[in-house]
């Protein structure tokens, strides 16, 4: 299971929800043959029984945020995924799926738009989990953030 896989999954678990998970989010550490990641920034974090406070609200920048957020739709744990879909996108394309002159362009890209398709030279089963990951629709991602280790 990748370090970044684990952070989130355990933070979805508990009782704070991240909310987005953009690259900056995380650190990477090396020793020896063992990697950790940690999320260091829960800035849009909020507590779950605070959810409905904040409920169409939009934070953070919106090329990480999920279509239901950004189409204030309820969210869960899903957006999440979505989130860290977008970052293992730009990792492996070296660049967004979604982009746009403005802000309001971007997120009506990550509502209406599909994402361009990975480069074949990436291999087919990560190309599937990552597309998965950025489905418009919650209930087409993984169910858990375990699911993509």
């Amino acid at each position: 299971m990748s370090p970044e896989v684990t952070a989130l999954s355990v933070a979805v678990v508990s009782p704070v929800v991240p909310k987005l998970a953009p690259p900056d989010s995380f650190t990477l550490n090396g020793f020896a043959d063992a990697h950790t990641a940690k999320i260091v920034d829960f800035g849009l974090a909020v507590f779950m029984e605070d959810e409905e406070k904040v409920r169409g609200e939009v934070w953070g920048t919106p090329y990480y945020v999920a279509p239901e957020k950004l189409d204030n739709k309820p969210e869960d744990f899903r957006s999440d995924i979505y989130s860290l879909g977008i970052v293992a996108y730009e990792a492996l394309r070296g660049s967004r799926p979604f982009t746009g002159e403005t802000q309001m362009a971007i997120a009506m890209a990550q509502i209406n738009d599909a994402p361009p398709a990975l480069p074949e030279h990436i291999d087919e089963a990560v190309r599937e989990l990552v597309m998965s990951c950025l489905a418009k629709k919650p209930a087409g991602r993984p169910s858990t953030a375990l699911a993509l280790a």
